[in-house]
């Protein structure tokens, strides 16, 4: 059998609402670090990220070229150079994405302002 709920609040449903956690709206979260701070610190590490895996990723090609088919050495430097290229060219497009993203948050509808 179902228990059917009447919509009358017992008395322990209000001190559950009360420490509720805040949405992330809020000025703080659970450490007492703001939102804005994590977002700007996620956002380094993702920069970061985007820097040095490009260039990871073709060294290890070159690396692999040289063990397996038998390239020699040399093609170390231009998997270097496309490695630098792709990781500026991949910063460069989360750069971007992150701008517009603030550029649509600042956006807001303000009924204030008629046009």
């Amino acid at each position: 059998m179902e228990k059917l709920e009447t919509g009358a609040k017992t008395e322990k449903e209000p001190e559950q609402e009360k420490k509720a956690a805040p949405s992330g709206n809020g000025p703080a979260n659970l450490f007492g670090i703001s939102n804005e701070i994590l977002r700007n610190i996620t956002l380094i590490g993702q920069l970061g990220l985007s820097f040095i895996m490009p260039t990871l990723i073709c060294v290890l090609l070159c690396a692999f070229l040289t063990v397996k088919a038998g390239v020699g050495e040399w093609v170390y430097i231009p998997g270097f150079i496309l490695g630098i290229g792709s990781s500026f060219m991949t910063a460069y497009k989360f750069y971007k994405a992150n701008i517009s993203k603030e550029k649509e948050e600042k956006k807001r509808v303000s009924f204030n302002k008629h046009e």
